[in-house]
């Protein structure tokens, strides 16, 4: 990699799904040509204490491209029950789901697109759960 070279700008998308639908999305801002992104914001996702077993999250760094030009996925992981996550994204979601009223931080590896798990980034993924009797945060 040429030492000159600009890093990208990037953001992270969240995708909240249930089984293989995806039902809402929330994005960070972009942040511009930083070697190290750090993406300081967190979300809130409302699930009923019901769909928590069919539920994920999907947490996805882009490459911010042009208007023109598609976004480009640079990797990803996923949070959620055995049915969707193994490893460090099904311990960090029983966690969550464990201890609602605690912020529980785990760095998470970042698979990219068209990869396999050899070389992988590390992301720090903070999803938080607030316990009412019908729904959960995250």
């Amino acid at each position: 990699k040429d030492e000159h070279e600009i890093p990208p700008d990037t953001f992270v998308r969240v995708a909240l799904s249930y089984h293989t639908k995806v039902v809402k999305v929330k994005k960070t801002g972009v942040v511009r040509a930083d070697p190290c992104p750090q993406f300081s914001q967190s979300f809130h996702f409302k699930v009923q204490e019901t769909l928590l077993d069919i539920s994920s999250l999907s947490v996805t760094v882009f490459e911010s491209k042009s208007l023109l030009e598609r976004d480009r996925v640079l990797g990803s992981c996923v949070l959620g029950g055995c049915m969707f996550a193994r490893g460090k994204g099904e311990e960090h979601w029983e966690q969550v789901i464990k201890f609602p009223k605690q912020h529980i931080e785990m760095w998470h590896p970042l698979v990219p697109k068209t990869e396999n798990k050899k070389g992988r980034e590390k992301a720090k993924a903070t999803p938080a759960i607030e316990h009412d009797p019908t729904s959960a945060s995250f």
